[in-house]
């Protein structure tokens, strides 16, 4: 057998789930499956880390420490991921020596966690909602107003109707919108009227 792949197989159980679409990234509790005991592995030199489409991002650190259960471990990232995004927890191979059930002994393969962090929403935040786009007025209020396009956005515009709607709802949320914004039309060149 490969000492990497004992009788009883070996799985990662992290909470929140690797695949997770969560609002920040600050602490992952990790643990074994089918194991008797699990210890990290002081010799270890390769260093777990934060990497975005395979680029470790260098302004993250990750710390593991021994989580209140046995068997698991706290994965800590400093500082909180706050932006918006998909990210890795690379945690190399031979970080963690593991006891299977079945009695063998064996070292860590490479564990790869997979995230989606969509933050919330801040004041000043763009999004867009059929089309258009708008800016968080004021996240308390619940508050949008509608912006100028960004470059590449404005056929949409064109291709608008010309009503603007009073409300949106972006990724759950509903937004009044109160204002039009500074040149937030301006690109509409056939625009008589609007509602």
């Amino acid at each position: 057998d490969h000492p990497l792949q004992p009788d009883t197989p070996i799985t990662t159980a992290a909470d929140p789930a690797s695949g997770s679409t969560v609002p920040s990234l600050e602490k992952i509790t990790l643990g074994f499956n089918d194991v008797t005991a699990a210890a990290f592995n002081t010799a270890v030199t390769a260093k777990p880390a934060v990497t975005v489409l395979s680029v470790p991002q260098e302004d993250y650190s990750v710390a593991i420490v021994p989580a209140a259960d046995t068997n698991k471990f706290d994965v800590t990232v400093t500082p909180a991921i706050t932006v918006s995004g998909e990210y890795t927890i690379l945690i190399p191979a031979e970080t963690f020596n593991l006891t299977a059930t079945n009695g063998v002994t064996v070292k860590s393969e490479e564990i790869k966690l997979n995230y989606v962090v969509k933050a919330p929403l801040a004041d000043g935040d763009k999004f867009i909602v059929d089309g258009l786009r708008y800016i968080l007025s004021s996240k308390d209020n619940k508050t949008a107003s509608l912006t100028f396009p960004a470059p590449g956005e404005d056929e949409a515009y064109e291709a608008l109707t010309t009503t603007i709607p009073s409300s949106v709802t972006y990724e759950g949320e509903t937004y009044t919108v109160t204002e039009i914004g500074d040149l937030a039309l301006s690109e509409l060149t056939g625009l008589t009227d609007f509602e």
